[in-house]
């Protein structure tokens, strides 16, 4: 199961944590949208999860759910969808629906695609005893007109994406897609990468490589011109073992083409000769997503609190602002690109400190605190992490609240 960098909150017994009632819910001037849950290897029977909304003066309230791990939201012109392990939710000015769907507790990736949500869940090893040998589940919920259908899915499909009204997917190659292939599993070294097409349709192979590494976490991956795109650090001898955390290496675009199924690598320079250099964790907790691909550049925040462009052909990379969320070193964050803005959540690390979301003009000029939330990390339910979070479409489009 992938790794993901989490905040264990010391709770909210209270306030915050006292569920809405659902029957008169509604979406109304929320900005913001937060979910916090359990983490999959500590869930219990009567596990609960929360989906904060906050408004603009940083008044929140509170959904009660039965959880998710690494859960993530898709919010569109319908309003807000998510979901947890029953499931699937929609909350719009009307109010709350939700739609009867039975699925595992960790989450892949939710995204928005045509006329559907689609979402991935990792159900995990289900024959053998490990990925060397055996099948790996994930399990696909499509949910579109307030109805679901759930398929299987082979492999551990941690990174995600869209191209072309079509759901591709990277995972190491498992089950009956191992056939010729080497898979040494998680842990034991690299085996052989696959592209997959896992909607819609049947699934089916694009591409495969030899050797190519771990595969990251990456649950709404950008696509540009049929190629979908994600960062790795470019580890001395090929794998992280014996690499220092503090130590700086590179950085490689991966870019796999959707109708060859080709991969290529493209290392990111920030001029002739000259690479860019960075350590493991301010690559891998790097903030970039669907839309996030402007002007032939990849645009991603990196844990070092830098916005960069990276063109997807050249790997050039430019930078293009500097954030004040990281002067004392990597935190937990999350982040969202508008039209004009950057909008960046900063998670504390602390207990009792306020989640701050602010914005930075891409264009230059000073930050601005948009709202404070309080109360989110006091309390009681230490067993409770932050997890996705997402802002209101009007704020990305323009850079004004509901």
């Amino acid at each position: 199961m992938t790794a993901v960098a989490m905040l264990v909150l010391a709770g909210c017994a209270g306030g915050a944590f006292d569920g809405e009632d659902t029957s008169t819910v509604a979406l109304d001037d929320a900005v913001l949208a937060v979910y916090l849950s359990p983490q999959s290897m500590e869930w219990t029977d009567d596990s609960t999860g929360y989906v904060l909304l906050v408004d603009p003066d940083g008044a929140s309230r509170a959904i009660e759910t039965s959880g998710m791990d690494v859960a993530g939201f898709v919010w569109n012109s319908e309003g807000l969808h998510f979901a947890d392990e029953d499931a699937d939710y929609l909350l719009d000015a009307g109010g709350l629906s939700q739609t009867s769907s039975p699925k595992a507790n960790y989450q892949h990736g939710m995204i928005d695609v045509e006329d559907s949500v689609i979402g991935l869940y990792n159900l995990g090893l289900v024959d053998g005893e490990s990925m060397a040998d055996g099948s790996y589940v994930t399990e696909l919920v499509e949910v579109r007109d307030g109805k679901t259908a759930k398929v299987d899915r082979e492999g551990d499909l941690t990174v995600v994406g869209v191209c072309d009204d079509a759901v591709f997917a990277v995972a190491e190659a498992t089950g009956r897609f191992r056939a010729g292939h080497e898979s040494t599993g998680l842990g034991e070294g690299w085996g052989d990468v696959m592209l997959y097409q896992v909607w819609p349709g049947e699934q089916r192979v694009v591409g495969s490589v030899n050797n190519a590494g771990a595969v990251p976490y990456r649950d709404d991956a950008p696509c540009a011109e049929d190629e979908l795109f994600y960062l790795m650090p470019d580890w001395p001898d090929g794998t992280p073992e014996g690499t220092d955390a503090d130590s700086r290496i590179g950085v490689t675009l991966f870019a796999w083409d959707t109708t060859t199924g080709e991969l290529a690598e493209r290392p990111l320079r920030t001029g002739p000769g000259a690479d860019l250099a960075l350590t493991p964790d301010e690559v891998a907790w790097s903030e970039y997503r669907s839309g996030w691909v402007r002007e032939g550049g990849l645009v991603w925040l990196g844990a070092d609190g830098v916005l960069r462009r990276s063109d997807t052909r050249t790997g050039r990379t430019e930078e293009l602002l500097s954030t004040e969320s990281f002067a004392d070193g990597i935190r937990e964050f999350r982040a969202f690109l508008g039209r004009d803005w950057l909008y960046v959540l900063d998670i504390p690390g602390e207990p009792g400190a306020d989640l701050v979301l602010s914005r930075y003009r891409l264009d230059g000029g000073e930050p601005e605190v948009v709202t404070r939330i309080s109360g989110v990390t006091d309390g009681t339910r230490g067993d409770l992490v932050i997890r996705g979070a997402a802002i209101a479409p009007e704020m990305l489009r323009a850079g004004r609240t509901p």
